[in-house]
């Protein structure tokens, strides 16, 4: 098993000490991307950090996924501490929903469905103004083709298909392209699955397989 002075450098990269939760890590790892991610243009984000955080992260959630735990916790810190991030989640919730605010929020969302539904019943139940002379409509000679779907990645794409819809990734580590939160796997230079991020989505057909996991 590795040691955790292995891994004492991702923490760091992160701004995290050795013995954080998972969801820090995770909080951590999406607040460096933000800030480093060449679109926001912001002075001071740098690609190399982008790279740097993303294999700092990939490494320590690798740990996480074989051990059950991150570097530098223990079974029993591991599993208090899953403990006290569930009870926090609830906690919150319950301050959420018991709030006035929550509450207004309900009732508004109810009168703007009512005055939805009232609207599309009143469509679908409107009597024209005539009905003496139909319209002539004159249509195309033509048939016009459908349009086609836009361009998206799908199992057993070539490495350059997933190059000509996605462009050059932020990261190549092995048979992975990194693109910001998301990723495509690749075996023999065709693709087997992918992570596609809600922070950054794939054009992914999602129906040709199931999501890679994190």
């Amino acid at each position: 098993m590795p040691h955790l002075h292995d891994y004492l450098a991702d923490y760091r990269r992160l701004g995290l000490a050795a013995d954080c939760s998972l969801p820090e890590l995770q909080q951590a790892w999406r607040r460096a991307v933000a800030e480093n991610h060449p679109d926001r243009a912001r002075q001071g984000a740098s690609s190399e950090a982008l790279v740097e955080v993303s294999q700092a992260y990939r490494r320590l959630r690798r740990f996480e996924r074989r051990y059950g735990r991150l570097p530098g916790q223990t079974p029993e810190t591991a599993a208090r501490a899953t403990r006290l991030d569930t009870t926090a989640a609830r906690r919150a919730e319950n301050a959420l929903t018991s709030s006035p605010r929550y509450a207004v929020a309900l009732c508004w969302g109810a009168a703007l469905l009512g005055a939805l539904l009232l609207l599309q019943w009143a469509a679908s139940n409107r009597v024209p103004r005539s009905l003496e002379a139909p319209v002539r409509v004159d249509l195309p000679s033509q048939t016009l083709s459908p349009r086609a779907p836009d361009r998206v990645i799908r199992i057993g794409d070539t490495a350059a298909d997933v190059h000509r819809v996605l462009g050059e990734p932020i990261l190549r580590e092995g048979d992975t392209w990194e693109y910001g939160p998301s990723h495509v796997r690749f075996e023999r230079q065709r693709v087997v699955g992918w992570y596609s991020s809600p922070m950054a989505p794939l054009p992914v057909d999602s129906g040709s397989a199931p999501t890679a996991t994190r």
